[in-house]
């Protein structure tokens, strides 16, 4: 039996749960919040603070696949920059080597 009173408290705070955030963006005070949907500020509190701690996470994750992808274009254009080089070294070994032939 407890358990049936458990279901319905727990039905009676995750029903609203998905107003606070639609109240919220729509500039409700917590209090009003709280009173349209008849549960606790402690509720409303909690739930937008939830919130806004996984829309901190998806902005963390955004940033850092954001520096991944820098990284990743850097080093490729870095790695381009070593081969253009070493091409160019290796011309340039090309060149003396055969003036060195040419002289003897």
């Amino acid at each position: 039996m407890s358990t049936e009173v458990e279901q319905k408290e727990k039905d009676r705070i995750e029903g609203p749960r998905g107003k606070i955030q639609e109240l919220s963006s729509k500039g409700h005070s917590q209090r009003e919040i709280a009173q349209i949907l008849q549960v606790s500020s402690d509720t409303v509190n909690g739930d937008l603070s939830i919130k806004r701690e996984k829309i901190q996470a998806l902005s963390l994750a955004k940033e850092c696949y954001s520096m991944k992808l820098k990284l990743l274009t850097n080093a490729t254009v870095v790695d381009d920059a070593i081969r253009f080089i070493s091409s160019q070294l290796f011309k340039e070994s090309q060149k003396s080597s055969s003036s060195k032939s040419n002289e003897d």
